[in-house]
């Protein structure tokens, strides 16, 4: 199995997979991208939204979600800290199974798009997040067919990074795949 990384962002997130030389962002999402939103760098995020739409079945997420949704929760992360139920559609969830909705539809973005399976994952949380957070990012993740391997504080993913790559990502316009 491959070992894989999940950037549960705040507004957008995003996965990537460690290839046996070196860490590959994977595009996903981007097939639910307007040409008018495509702009380079785009297709490595996945906006961590959740809506619905009077147009389409079912519960919408990514880019669909954002793109498409008549009603919309964005920042789903923050849910996992602030909110125990959300509402969408004229339901109430908890905002833990709206949370595991993103992480199930990053696994299956994963899946169709960049052929890859996420069945375990190193994922990020802020590094403020409280227990209870935690505990909610871990169940969401589980909730959706995901193993956390471990939880990993934003902060401290990012100095992992290379070097190189910290220091492009601050003098670039293109979005990056770390999010806060």
């Amino acid at each position: 199995m491959t070992a894989a990384g999940i950037d549960f962002g705040t507004t957008n997130s995003g996965a990537a997979q460690w290839n046996g030389e070196y860490v590959e962002v994977l595009e996903i999402g981007g097939q639910g991208l307007d040409a008018n939103w495509g702009r380079r760098g785009f297709e490595l995020l996945y906006p961590s939204v959740v809506g619905t739409s009077s147009l389409r079945p079912g519960t919408l997420f990514g880019w669909e979600a954002k793109l498409r949704s008549e009603q919309a929760v964005e920042a789903c992360k923050r849910m996992l800290r602030e909110e125990p139920f959300v509402k969408l559609g004229g339901e109430r969830f908890a905002a833990t199974t709206a949370a595991a909705g993103v992480f199930h539809a990053i696994a299956r973005a994963a899946e169709e798009e960049a052929a890859t399976e996420i069945r375990e994952a190193v994922v990020t949380v802020p590094a403020n997040a409280t227990g209870a957070a935690r505990f909610r990012t871990r169940e969401a993740a589980r909730a959706a067919g995901i193993t956390v391997r471990t939880l990993l504080a934003a902060v401290r993913s990012q100095r992992y990074a290379p070097r190189s790559r910290r220091h492009s990502a601050a003098n670039s316009s293109t979005p990056q795949c770390a999010t806060r």
